[in-house]
């Protein structure tokens, strides 16, 4: 269902977008126009990674997540953050894979399989 919306958003905001192209006043709504693009556009790709995006989303920790957001939000607003958010981002991932890679493997010995009951009550 949430593919689905974000497929219609996308489709919307492209539309809206190639509306105010063809009315042809581009002076006063240009910035209207291109903000209508690149947010179907965003929205058209995370229609077509939808799936790939929930397994990432899965794989990380929710404060990765939230820290990725707010980098992303101070660089938008000062673009020139990015030479201090940018390598603060890679450590974090790096760091992530090299937790990734040192986790320790499932023990084989450990059984999850139930064991019937006897009848007697013992195990």
């Amino acid at each position: 269902m949430r593919r689905i919306l974000i497929g219609i958003l996308a489709l919307l905001f492209l539309a809206a977008a190639g509306t105010i192209f063809m009315r042809g006043d581009y002076d006063e709504s240009q910035f209207l126009m291109s903000v209508c693009m690149r947010v179907g556009l965003v929205l058209a790709a995370m229609w077509l990674a939808y799936e790939q995006v929930l397994k990432l989303g899965k794989r990380w920790p929710p404060w990765v997540w939230g820290v990725i957001g707010l980098s992303m939000l101070v660089i938008v607003v000062r673009p020139n953050a990015i030479l201090f958010v940018a390598p603060l981002i890679a450590g974090i991932a790096v760091l992530q894979f090299f937790g990734w890679l040192f986790k320790p493997l499932p023990n084989p010995r450990k059984s999850t399989r139930i064991t019937p009951r006897r009848k007697d009550g013992s195990a």
